[in-house]
């Protein structure tokens, strides 16, 4: 999945013409000098005051977890309060963030079916088969090797069914063990919704410093997230809204908070690119609210206060592409505008350049491709023309208003190594385990392409077959594919591709032998030399056994745990960042509050795309996600007893037909390679359902 399109969703839609974003009614923050609760743990006592349904209620009654725990869930970088002090512009504000459901259109479900020897069969709608595997033996106090969980596909997940799934699991499983018979729970999304809530809602008060030319000097932010009646996977959003709240924003002093408080709410859990997508609409407000109060445009300001290119970098750079266009002569050199990525791929020296954000964290030189977007994206979108356009409508319009908003993403991810399985049969055809879920994110599809492009090197390009259609993928299984681990964080694609094309690597050292053994007796002289008598279904019926009951001569089942990195765990060197810009057009109905996304044009750098029908996909959905998340997604509760208002579509609208983009735009870049760009106009599917609107008129006349 693309959680950066989901933060230029957000952002581009929270910054335009509406400031800020929606929160229920009364879910501000009490301003009191707060004690913690105990612990940190489901059921910490804090005092009997009534029922505490929002931030307010729980400040007032002191309720807040303790999260001395994680030590992310503070950040610092100088003194912030000294040169807040020290700035020629102090400002502050509060911006309150929303809550937002899944909403997948599978809900929960899972069917446990008892096996002999007392052993369970658990089929289960999960981002990870291993997760409920834990969960259920040590419930029934169960070996590992007497659950089987599997899984085949889930209809959306979207971090709802990464802990959320262990419910509907867990009750089918103890059912199905005591009655001895199968049992199938599916859990109405009405009742998911008084079970899970969703992405925290939060209040975010910030003060900045600025000096005179418009240069953050100091930044500091409390957030105060509204966590459930146990703390669950708010751990999540709790460690990394520090490590995005910096942005791609170079800041001399920051200082950052999370608190989270106590509330008798549903527990809340993982949603799209949970904490780093508040952190990002966090950041973009304040910078939006800071230019506004100096008077500067707001994309001008942004631009001065981003992480910058070297300056020796960038002469290099643009004395690179000038040789590449064979503009060699000093007074055609531009170093104005920001060459492609692509000439800031070595430094002088031969080693690679290396940038940092704010809080240090680490990226090269060369995968910075921000400011090139930033300049491109204006470009393509002809926002200095738009802009005009805007600020002439807001003019002459009295009750309609226009907003245009340009917003960068910077989103950090981890490489995780993952295990990955294939199997070659005696007639060609093979079966790939990969270690993820699909969930509509297109991973078997991937991993399948890696499998195809890996195996098919045995081959001449002219001889190769379209080993697509050799391949089947087997569905996830805790007894195929142990410790596969949970399809989570928008890394399990990339590693399962990894993963799958090492173990192919194993596969091609045991066929090639056998391959330049016909390929020799093809030749007919003992030559090493390819023929075209030599296809793939004639090399694995040399390596595989003659008849059915006789073994192979050589194994043709490999395993291979694969990354992109050496090391392991959650360390710094397992991080990259990538980078995306996002700029909308919206108008709002000042009479009606009725607001319309006229516009959205988005650059996301996505590297070397292994499929780029599934990655514009991604793109497109995240995006549109982020635009329900502030636009239509409200999520309410009965502030008196917390009992979920917007359970149901009756209540709860994701965004629909009429909140796409009439005009829309996506460039996919690579930052080694040229841009290709896919644009498109979305009002053609508008233009339709008027066409059908017209048709259906005519019959009923």
């Amino acid at each position: 999945d693309n959680n950066a399109a989901a933060a230029a969703g957000d952002e581009a839609s929270n910054t335009g013409a509406v400031a800020g974003s929606s929160s229920s009614s009364g879910d501000t923050d009490g301003s009191s000098e707060a004690s913690t609760c105990d612990g940190g743990e489901a059921g910490s006592n804090c005092g009997d005051s009534g029922p505490l349904t929002t931030l307010a209620a729980a400040a007032a009654a002191n309720s807040w977890y303790d999260l001395s725990c994680f030590p992310t869930a503070k950040a610092n970088k100088g003194d912030a309060e000294a040169a807040l002090a020290t700035s020629d512009h102090q400002l502050s504000g509060q911006v309150l963030i929303g809550s937002q459901r899944h909403f997948y259109m599978e809900p929960q479900t899972a069917v446990a079916t008892p096996e002999e020897g007392g052993r369970l069969s658990v089929v289960s709608s999960c981002q990870g088969c291993d997760y409920v595997l834990w969960c259920v033996a040590k419930l029934l106090k169960l070996r590992h090797n007497q659950v089987h969980v599997s899984c085949r596909r889930v209809g959306g997940g979207f971090g709802g069914k990464a802990d959320r799934a262990l419910w509907p699991a867990a009750a089918a499983a103890v059912a199905a063990h005591k009655l001895r018979r199968q049992v199938r729970l599916v859990v109405a999304p009405n009742v998911d919704a008084g079970m899970n809530a969703g992405r925290c809602r939060m209040s975010v008060d910030w003060a900045a410093g600025v000096d005179k030319i418009g240069q953050l000097q100091a930044l500091k932010v409390t957030f105060s997230l509204t966590a459930g009646a146990f703390f669950g996977l708010t751990t999540v959003e709790v460690v990394s809204i520090a490590s995005a709240v910096d942005s791609v924003y170079d800041i001399p002093a920051v200082s950052v908070e999370v608190r989270a408080a106590r509330c008798h709410l549903p527990p809340h859990t993982t949603v799209r690119g949970p904490g780093k997508i508040s952190a990002v609409i966090a950041i973009e407000h304040i910078m939006q609210q800071i230019a506004a109060a100096l008077g500067q445009p707001a994309e001008s300001f942004k631009k001065r206060n981003m992480i910058q290119l070297p300056q020796e970098a960038l002469t290099a750079a643009a004395q690179a592409a000038a040789a590449a266009a064979d503009k060699t002569s000093s007074n055609e050199l531009d170093t104005s505008t920001v060459p492609h990525p692509k000439y800031f791929a070595q430094g002088s020296n031969g080693e690679q350049s290396i940038l940092a954000t704010a809080f240090g964290k680490p990226f090269a030189l060369h995968q910075y491709t921000l400011p090139y977007m930033w300049q491109h994206l204006q470009d393509v979108s002809e926002y200095e023309e738009r802009r005009q356009a805007v600020d002439k409508f807001n003019r002459y319009s009295r009750f309609k208003k226009r907003g245009l908003a340009l917003a960068p993403v910077r989103y950090m991810l981890y490489h995780m190594k993952r295990t990955a399985t294939v199997t070659i049969y005696a007639d060609g055809s093979i079966l790939l385990l990969h270690p993820g879920t699909e969930m509509g994110q297109g991973i078997a599809t991937k991993a399948q392409q890696a499998a195809a492009h890996t195996l098919g090197q045995l081959l001449p390009p002219e001889q190769r077959p379209p080993l697509l259609e050799y391949i089947r993928v087997a569905c996830g299984s805790t007894e195929l594919m142990p410790h596969a681990g949970v399809a989570a964080g928008s890394t399990t694609s990339e590693a399962a591709t990894a993963a799958v094309a090492a173990a192919c690597e194993l596969l091609l050292e045991r066929l090639r032998p056998f391959a330049e053994e016909l390929a020799a007796v093809a030749a007919g002289d003992g030559a090493k030399s390819s023929s075209r008598d030599v296809t793939w279904e004639a090399i694995c019926k040399a390596a595989g056994p003659p008849d059915p009951v006789m073994g192979s001569k050589v194994v043709l089942t490999a395993t291979a745990r694969a990354g992109f990195t050496d090391s392991e765990g959650w360390s710094p060197e397992n991080t990259y960042q990538f980078f995306g810009v996002g700029a909308a057009e919206v108008e709002v109905d000042l009479l009606t509050g009725e607001r319309r996304l006229l516009r959205a044009d988005l650059m996301v750098d996505v590297g070397r795309s292994v499929n780029p029908a599934v990655d514009l996909g991604q793109v497109e959905g995240a995006f549109m996600q982020g635009v329900g998340h502030v636009m239509t997604e409200e999520v309410a509760e009965d502030q008196q007893t917390g009992t979920p208002l917007t359970n149901s579509t009756w209540t709860y609208k994701p965004p629909g037909l009429a909140e796409l983009p009439a005009v829309s735009g996506i460039v996919m870049a690579d930052a080694l390679c040229e841009f290709s760009c896919v644009t498109w106009l979305i009002h053609m599917f508008r233009t339709m359902a008027a066409v059908l609107t017209k048709c259906l008129t005519g019959l009923c006349a």
